[in-house]
């Protein structure tokens, strides 16, 4: 059937946290969630017609506590921002007075101009049970409704205990080439390091990314524990003599360094290319990897190709949120925002603490940037986005035994 509430759903911003009422449901991002205040603070409503009423309900009529929500003809939502590629989990108790597909929960999604779709499950039990809807924000998504509605007066619908979860979803095909931009025709996008430059001498495509001793480059990329991993990649020497270190090093989510591994490759001289590949398993609790190449000896030479991705047969999860970190109090602080060549990230709530990490990603919830910070020593942290298309991307900061945190940049060149 249509949703008939469908106009009601406003462009508004969500990111589910994970609660189970008075236990299990810890880091709900979702607040007044079992109507115990007596009011619906924190939700929008809206009545459709005549006849149509949205009210707490009396206290027999609770799942839990002493509050439920009763709708009829309306609709209740709470809105929060959210990262495509990211899984988002809704779970409410709820019962409705007749099975006719009238009562329902649901999600709507919203890109920066436009609805870009919904989620929808019903509620036909005429008992409390507890329904879960699911969603992986799409690419373009920033914000979603998650919803309630009760779509006509003959039908009512009670619900309470809601709760909001978040946790990487993302599932990428074995084989896939996890790192951006492996074969450096997008010259050094999504890369972080220093390089020499780039050589229109590649072993594919037009160009390879030359660099030298004493530099070095790396990626991260999200994995999970217990899957094995494959680098992949090709060198030719600048130098005679000169030899490329690929390393793998995984870590925790509160970026403790885990396991490392590498493999040495001597560079083949002009016109030959030599390949490595490394494979490795990452050890329980890794929730990132850093791939990265440097060199042993000195000379120059020039990689391509560079390519990690998981065995055939296996899909590749990414972690789950840590459900026992506790929240970062406020919001992640980014300025200018639109941002030009470069942006400031107020860290001064982190001043002390090590293992610090933040995250970019892309519209498409890929990677673009990861910084790793040793010690937020100073309350600024300056980025350089002069190597990211115009466009919105979501910054997210990882700090050991915090839950993360996500704030919206915008990258805008020309102003």
């Amino acid at each position: 059937m249509k949703n008939p509430f469908a106009y009601l759903a406003l462009p508004v911003c969500l990111f589910f946290a994970q609660q189970n009422f008075a236990q299990n449901c810890s880091r709900n991002l979702l607040s007044n969630t079992g109507f115990e205040t007596g009011n619906t603070k924190g939700w929008h409503k809206l009545l459709g017609g005549p006849g149509a009423s949205a009210s707490i309900a009396p206290n027999a009529l609770a799942h839990s506590g002493g509050s439920a929500f009763a709708l009829r003809s309306a609709s209740i939502w709470q809105s929060v921002n959210v990262v495509p590629g990211i899984k988002y989990t809704l779970r409410v108790w709820a019962k409705a007075t007749a099975a006719d597909n009238s009562a329902y929960i649901h999600f709507n999604i919203f890109g920066p101009t436009a609805p870009l779709g919904s989620k929808v499950m019903y509620v036909n039990s005429l008992d409390y049970q507890e329904h879960t809807l699911e969603l992986v924000a799409p690419a373009g998504a920033i914000r979603v409704d998650a919803s309630a509605t009760a779509a006509g007066v003959s039908t009512a619908l009670f619900v309470d205990d809601f709760c909001l979860v978040e946790s990487f979803a993302l599932t990428l095909p074995a084989g896939a080439n996890l790192l951006q931009n492996g074969d450096f025709e997008q010259i050094f996008s999504g890369w972080d390091g220093w390089v020499s430059g780039y050589s229109h001498t590649a072993s594919a495509g037009l160009r390879s990314v030359a660099f030298c001793s004493n530099q070095d480059f790396c990626q991260t990329v999200a994995v999970c524990g217990g899957q094995k991993f494959t680098l992949q990649f090709k060198s030719q020497a600048g130098t005679t003599g000169a030899e490329v270190i690929g390393c793998v090093q995984f870590f925790s989510a509160e970026n403790r360094p885990l396991a490392r591994q590498w493999v040495a490759l001597p560079a083949r001289a002009c016109p030959n290319w030599g390949a490595a590949t490394l494979s490795a398993i990452a050890p329980t609790g890794a929730t990132w990897a850093e791939v990265g190449f440097f060199m042993e000896k000195q000379g120059c030479l020039l990689v391509d190709e560079a390519s990690f991705f998981t065995q055939p047969g296996e899909d590749r999860p990414m972690p789950a949120a840590d459900s026992t970190a506790s929240a970062i109090e406020g919001r992640l602080k980014i300025f200018p925002n639109p941002a030009h060549e470069s942006a400031f990230v107020d860290v001064s709530e982190f001043e002390g603490k090590e293992n610090l990490r933040l995250v970019i990603f892309d519209g498409k919830g890929l990677i673009v940037k990861s910084l790793r910070i040793d010690e937020a020593a100073t309350p600024l942290l300056e980025i350089s986005l002069s190597n990211l298309p115009d466009g919105l991307y979501f910054a997210r900061l990882f700090a050991p035994g915090l839950r993360p945190t996500t704030a919206k940049l915008v990258v805008q060149h020309t102003f």
